[in-house]
């Protein structure tokens, strides 16, 4: 299903580039059967260029028609466009009851803008602020006169290359030429506001359009709930959302989400939340992904594991696939609560959506299955993660299996994992390290997790340990440290314990001053 859908937005995207190449076939075919383009031709071009997307060499090539055309021909009306009473053409200078050429220098001044603007927006499209000063520079030449639409577009420009301080000074630039903003306007400044991190410019953007007599729509206030939501103020994000609500406003899914995360995370309280939900259903806004998984993981926070699993359920047969997050929360929860079967369940219907698990769902599982002393389905993990999906264990996904074995008294079998693993390339980190020295200490091989110790520190190996084959059957000349693995107190205490019980006094004394703790020697006892 995910192929199809791939093939089928590529195959759209490359119908898309084929319609937008389209008109400047027409246009070249135009000139050269010795027609001259017009503003309409102009306009046509760069709002096409505008829905279908375009180019940065797009861009140069409109601006360059623009300059073909001329100022003149872009303030002309093309012949024969207009006809009076009887049939005779009307000229853009001519006047018919003295209100026609007025008339149409609106009309020429509104195209031109609308032209203009367009070509703006196109290159915040593709985000290149260079051709977009090029345009506004181009505007002042032409003398197109800029309203609150060029500078709503000019924010949105700066906004996404994240130059929030050139959003404020466009700002105050447009009240400074004695512009008002429209609603469109202010919805750009704040969402700028929003996105730059700066929810107090925002706030006193949004509460003195009641001043102008502005009434925000539902985008602003989506936006500024979304802004509450980043800087964990669920308080200030409900409110707003209930004078949405009184307002007749409409929130979006984005909407929903926003709010039901903030509450889910910051506020914790389970009424409120339902009360979103619910009316989220009456509205008959359909939840996504994230609505999904910002669901289950607040009801897998809660404890509430019987809600997220039919949550989970619902995600399933509305063909969503879910995202890494929230299944790892899910799964996290289950094995916490020792439900296997609920696990695989979730795994499987996982899988059967087409969503290929990550090494963190692997370990997850891993762990689980060690726990429950499940230890061939705990390796099962790994085969089928590298048969079906060619994802080979990574680091974490080896030290679980380790875990596994250690924990189900195979001490013997986690050797033969810890050699794959470094055959694999992969370095030990302190907790493999750790691990395997437990291991080592449960199974009374106390020479061996010495080996691990010295190897993990990068210090020689004592030749009356080396004549004992060192390593002995663990891999460890298969890959080189770095540098020193700073081991764990527990461990290290562990280790120093069982070599004291054991009578061997010469390698705790090289473990205590290996790891700088000749002065605590008695106190590891």
């Amino acid at each position: 299903a995910a192929a199809a859908a791939a093939a089928a937005a590529a195959a759209a995207d490359g119908s898309l580039a084929l319609l937008a190449r389209r008109p400047w076939q027409l246009l070249d075919q135009l000139m050269c059967l010795g027609l001259s383009p017009d503003r309409y031709t102009c306009s046509t071009i760069v709002k096409g260029m505008h829905l279908t997307g375009c180019s940065s060499s797009e861009v140069d090539r409109a601006m360059a028609l623009l300059r073909h055309v001329g100022v003149e021909g872009l303030q002309a009306s093309p012949i024969g466009a207009r006809a009076g009473s009887g049939g005779v053409a009307v000229g853009a200078g001519s006047s018919i009851g003295g209100s026609s050429t007025s008339s149409s220098a609106e009309s020429n001044a509104r195209l031109l803008e609308v032209i203009f603007n367009t070509l703006l927006d196109a290159c915040v499209g593709i985000r290149d602020l260079d051709r977009m000063a090029k345009v506004f520079e181009m505007m002042d030449e032409f003398g197109v006169g800029v309203s609150a639409v060029t500078f709503g577009t000019l924010i949105k420009a700066f906004c996404q290359a994240g130059q929030l301080d050139n959003c404020h000074e466009v700002w105050q630039r447009m009240f400074g030429m004695g512009i008002a903003p429209t609603v469109v306007t202010f919805g750009c400044y704040i969402d700028a506001c929003v996105r730059g991190g700066n929810m107090a410019a925002a706030e006193e953007v949004f509460f003195s359009m009641a001043d102008r007599g502005i009434r925000p729509n539902g985008i602003i206030y989506a936006s500024m709930i979304r802004g509450y939501a980043h800087t964990r103020q669920p308080a200030c994000a409900l409110r707003l959302y209930r004078a949405m609500k009184n307002e007749k406003m409409d929130a979006t899914t984005a909407t929903f989400n926003a709010l039901l995360n903030v509450l889910a995370v910051q506020l914790s309280d389970a009424a409120t939340l339902q009360g979103v939900i619910d009316d989220m259903h009456e509205a008959q806004v359909p939840p996504d992904v994230l609505t999904y998984s910002i669901l289950i993981k607040a009801s897998c926070n809660a404890g509430n594991l019987k809600s997220a699993l039919a949550l989970w359920e619902q995600l399933c047969r509305h063909g969503l696939g879910p995202d890494e997050t929230s299944l790892n929360t899910l799964l996290l929860a289950c094995s916490k609560a020792d439900r296997v079967k609920d696990a695989e369940h979730v795994f499987e219907s996982m899988r059967a959506l087409g969503v290929q698990p990550t090494n963190v769902t692997a370990s997850i599982m891993v762990k689980m299955y060690g726990k429950a002393k499940l230890l061939d389905k705990a390796a099962g993990v790994s085969l089928c993660m590298e048969r079906e999906y060619g994802r080979r264990p990574n680091l974490y996904v080896y030290t679980c299996l380790i875990q596994a074995c250690v924990q189900n008294k195979q001490v013997r079998r986690s050797w033969h994992i810890f050699n794959e693993m470094l055959r694999a390339g992969i370095r030990p980190d302190a907790i493999t390290y750790g691990t395997m020295i437990h291991g080592c200490v449960y199974a009374n091989k106390l020479d061996l997790a010495m080996a691990l110790v010295r190897h993990a520190l990068m210090l020689p190996t004592p030749a009356e340990a080396a004549m004992k084959r060192g390593s002995g059957p663990l891999l460890l000349e298969e890959i080189e440290v770095r540098k020193p693995i700073q081991l764990q107190a527990e461990v290290v205490r562990a280790l120093h314990g069982a070599l004291r019980r054991k009578h061997h006094s010469a390698l705790a004394a090289e473990l205590a001053t290996a790891v700088g703790l000749k002065d605590e020697a008695k106190t590891l006892d």
